[in-house]
């Protein structure tokens, strides 16, 4: 079974390993540290949306009084240009 963890805590986690292991390629490790925070901040903003859109946190089950609510159906990765360069994005679908 796949381990089911939040896009942001996959980010933050791989923003813990470049603090503490740093980088073996060529990139600039400052570069990379910034495009990983733009990233994590984008995807908590866009996880909090659909949270509060839907009222409900991730993998909570939705009320049943209610049962026109709408579901979550997975991520799309979508890029996002900025200045240093473009991110990957999972939205929310």
């Amino acid at each position: 079974m796949r381990n089911k963890i939040l896009p942001s805590e996959k980010i933050s986690n791989e923003l813990s390993e470049l603090f503490s292991k740093g980088t073996e390629a060529q990139e600039d490790l400052l570069g990379m540290i910034l495009k990983k925070s733009l990233q994590k901040t984008v995807q908590e903003l866009l996880e909090e949306e659909i949270d509060k859109k839907l009222g409900r946190g991730y993998y909570q089950r939705r009320s049943e009084e209610n049962p026109e609510e709408v579901y979550r159906n997975g991520y799309e990765r979508r890029k996002l240009k900025t200045a240093e360069g473009r991110i990957d994005i999972d939205v929310i679908f």
